[in-house]
C-alpha cells in the first residue's frame, strides 16, 4: 500500500501474514467458538436443572426427619439419572441394595400392580445367602410394602424379614441378615468379586461384582485366575450387572478385551502406562 504527503517521501507497506500465524488465528477463532458453545450448553443445562429441581427444593429443605431428607435426595439422584452416586446418612438407615445385600432390582408390573423384582444377586452376598433368586418379587420389608418408585433401600446391621413372591407364585417370608460394614464412609458388603463358569462347553462366563481399591491388585489377580480357567473357551460373556465400579482393577479386565497394547492415562497424574 502506497501513501504520500506533501514534502514527504512515498512509503510503501506490504501487509502479509505468515501462514503459521494465520493458522494460529484460525485455530484461536475455532477454540473461542467451541468455548462459547460449551458455555451456552452448560448455561442451558443449568437452567433445565433449576427447573427440574426447583419444585423439589422446598420439600427437601422442609424434611423434618433424617429418613425424609435422605429419601428425597435419593429420589432426586434417580430422577436426574446421575450414575455411580448415592446419598445416605451415617446412621446407615437407608442403603441401596447393591451395596447392602449384593442385589439389584428392576421395576416389574404384574396383575395391575408395581413390584420390585430381583434382577441380579452377587455370590455370597446377604441376599444370595438367604436363598433369594433372580425373578423373585420383593413385596414387604418388616411388614411395610415397598413398590416403585420408592427405592428398595435397607438398613445395615441386624436382620429383617422380607416377604417375597417366588417364580412359582408362592409367597414366603425369608429372614435377611445384613451385617454392618467395616467402614461407615464406604458402606458396602463385599460379595465374591469374580466368579466364572461354563454354561456351555465352549462358552465361558465371567462375572465381576466390583473393582474395589484404587490399585485393585486382589481383583486383578482373581480376573487372571478366571480367564485362565476359561482359556479353552471360544466365546466369552462378561457379566457386569450390579457392578458399582471402583478403582484400577477394571483395567485388567479391559486388557483382555484388546488385541494390542493401548496407552491409558491415570487421571490427575498425567502419567501413561501400558498393559
Amino acid at each position: 500500500m502506497s501513501h504520500s504527503t506533501p514534502g514527504c517521501y512515498a512509503v510503501t507497506m506490504r501487509l502479509t501474514l505468515d501462514p503459521s500465524r494465520l493458522l494460529l488465528i484460525s485455530l484461536g477463532g475455532c477454540l473461542n467458538q467451541h468455548q462459547r458453545e460449551v458455555i451456552d450448553y452448560l448455561a442451558e443445562e443449568n437452567r433445565a436443572l433449576r427447573e427440574q429441581t426447583g419444585s423439589k427444593r422446598l420439600r427437601i429443605q422442609e424434611g423434618d426427619a433424617v429418613e425424609t431428607f435422605e429419601g428425597e435426595i435419593q429420589k432426586l439422584i434417580v430422577e436426574l439419572k446421575i450414575s455411580h452416586m448415592d446419598f445416605f446418612h451415617h446412621s446407615l438407615l437407608k442403603i441401596p441394595p447393591n451395596y447392602a445385600i449384593g442385589a439389584t432390582f428392576q421395576p416389574h408390573r404384574a396383575d395391575g400392580n408395581n413390584y420390585w423384582m430381583f434382577q441380579d444377586l452377587h455370590e455370597i452376598g446377604p441376599a444370595h445367602l438367604s436363598g433369594m433368586h433372580a425373578g423373585d418379587l420383593r413385596l414387604e420389608v418388616v411388614g411395610k410394602p415397598v413398590e416403585p418408585p420408592d427405592q428398595p433401600t435397607v438398613r445395615m446391621g441386624g436382620s429383617c424379614d422380607i416377604i417375597i413372591e417366588k417364580l412359582t407364585g408362592e409367597r414366603v417370608s425369608q429372614p435377611l441378615g445384613i451385617p454392618r460394614p467395616k467402614s461407615k464412609w464406604h458402606p458396602i458388603i463385599r460379595p465374591r468379586l469374580v466368579s466364572s463358569f461354563k454354561p456351555e462347553p465352549d462358552i465361558g462366563l465371567l462375572k465381576a461384582a466390583g473393582f474395589p481399591g484404587q490399585v485393585g491388585i486382589d481383583v486383578a489377580r482373581e480376573i487372571d485366575d478366571a480367564i485362565s480357567n476359561l482359556r479353552e473357551c471360544t466365546r466369552l460373556i462378561v457379566d457386569l450387572r450390579g457392578n458399582p465400579g471402583g478403582g484400577a482393577g477394571g483395567l485388567r479386565l479391559m486388557s483382555y478385551l484388546t488385541p494390542d497394547k493401548l496407552p491409558r492415562t491415570s487421571r490427575g497424574s498425567g502419567r501413561y502406562g501400558r498393559r
